[in-house]
């Protein structure tokens, strides 16, 4: 997870991908808060060799090709649609796919 994204408790400096480049030999694939600019710009400048979207995938299951068009991501599901079984498939598995309008 790199930098501030989901879950930065603020008692550490945060680590970047670019801190964990330097110091680690293997890939790194970064994820979470992350947008298409931030993530194509990871992959650019090289601090990172994969780039990871999970919850921009739970509300929008078209993802590539909403970033391939540049097409509107759908609103993020509420954060207890991703953990409990409470909402069942709603807001979870039921998003909807971009249809461009013509």
């Amino acid at each position: 997870m790199d930098g501030l994204g989901f879950g930065f408790h603020e008692k550490c400096n945060a680590v970047t991908s670019f801190d964990m480049k330097k110091n680690f030999d293997g890939p790194i694939i970064v994820n979470v808060g992350l947008t298409k600019d931030m993530g194509e710009g990871m992959l650019r400048s090289g601090s990172a060799d994969l780039v990871a979207y999970g919850r921009p995938y739970i509300g929008n299951p078209d993802l590539v090709e909403r970033f391939k068009n540049n097409w509107p991501l759908n609103p993020t599901p509420e954060y207890a649609a991703w953990w409990t079984t409470k909402f069942g498939a709603t807001g979870y598995t039921d998003q909807t796919t971009y249809t461009p309008e013509e």
